[in-house]
């Protein structure tokens, strides 16, 4: 019988240029254990700590606004975490175990250990599996490692660590850096010098289809979406600033991405406003990467009621 010991890894954060972050803990919880391992001479035992690739510095949407306490969390509260193997020439993909950030910057396994046999092996971790509505992970416990449902709205997290050799009776400890593989668009709300934006009751934009389209395990490729979604959906707000994580997009067949914003300047509340937004060089919202945009609202082109933002930066969203 193996026994379950309680570890507490104290996670080196990724630092790169214009990066910045806290230490993450990975806490292995001490729960029974009933697997027999009878061939003991035959079997290896994998251990793994996790940290995010820090996201741009800066005043942007993903970063800044995403404080507590002053801190910034790379790993917010409830994220889920769960990592998958397959056996090097296999197109099998099996469920190896599963993480939740009980708080902000902690991962907590659900058990600690599997032993596996005396192989190469190829692992992959994925965040954000689970559909809020229904619990539905994104990958089978065991499958040939695509995905069909997709959804807009998740920072999808990927990590490969590949051709692991596991020996015998030595416990190895791999380390996963996860990277962004989701495209996001962020937008600030302006208004002339002479004017005050009081708030932003409601904002919208058209967004990608995920109808599909796949999350391919061994790549870490999410989609990308060709076309676009019906209807629009809500962006999420923080004052002025609004923003949408979306799967990647190839809008080659597109002008432009439209939205509407229901804002009060200077006390008034001016009705549904539309605005819309040029695209990036080749037409491509890429994983990985935040398009920043500004887009201003002047009362003065009331007839109108239109205005187009500027594409200001790209930024990626890891290191």
């Amino acid at each position: 019988m193996k026994k379950n010991i309680q570890l507490l890894f104290l996670l080196m954060i990724i630092l790169g240029s214009g990066c910045a972050g806290d230490d993450i803990y990975l806490i292995i919880e001490d729960l029974p254990d009933t697997t027999e391992i009878k061939d003991t001479t035959s079997r290896g035992y994998v251990y793994f700590t996790a940290s995010v690739a820090g996201r741009t510095s800066g005043n942007d949407f993903f970063n800044t606004r995403t404080l507590e306490n002053n801190d910034t969390i790379l790993l917010p509260q409830g994220r889920h975490v769960t990592i998958y193997y397959n056996l090097k020439g296999s197109n099998t993909y099996t469920y190896y175990n599963h993480y939740i950030a009980d708080k902000a910057g902690y991962l907590t396994a659900v058990y600690n250990e599997i032993a596996l046999s005396t192989d190469t092996f190829n692992f992959y971790a994925v965040s954000e599996l689970l559909n809020s509505s229904d619990k539905t992970p994104a990958f089978p416990q065991s499958g040939n490692g695509i995905a069909t449902d997709l959804y807009n709205g998740l920072d999808y997290l990927w990590y490969a660590m590949e051709d692991i050799v596991i020996t015998q009776n030595t416990p190895q400890t791999i380390p996963i850096v996860f990277d962004h593989v989701a495209s996001a668009i962020e937008i600030e709300f302006t208004v002339p010098s002479t004017d005050i934006m009081d708030t932003i009751y409601a904002a919208t934009i058209g967004y990608p289809s995920t109808s599909g389209y796949e999350y391919i395990l061994s790549s870490g490729t999410v989609g990308p979406s060709k076309t676009f979604g019906n209807g629009a959906r809500d962006l999420l707000m923080d004052s002025i600033y609004g923003a949408l994580v979306m799967i990647p997009f190839d809008a080659s067949n597109y002008v432009h991405i439209t939205g509407q914003i229901n804002p009060v300047v200077n006390g008034d509340n001016i009705g549904w406003w539309n605005y819309s937004l040029p695209l990036p060089d080749g037409k491509e919202f890429l994983p990985g990467y935040i398009y920043d945009y500004i887009v201003l609202v002047d009362k003065s082109t009331t007839s109108t009621r239109s205005s187009t933002g500027i594409l200001r930066n790209i930024k990626r969203m890891g290191i």
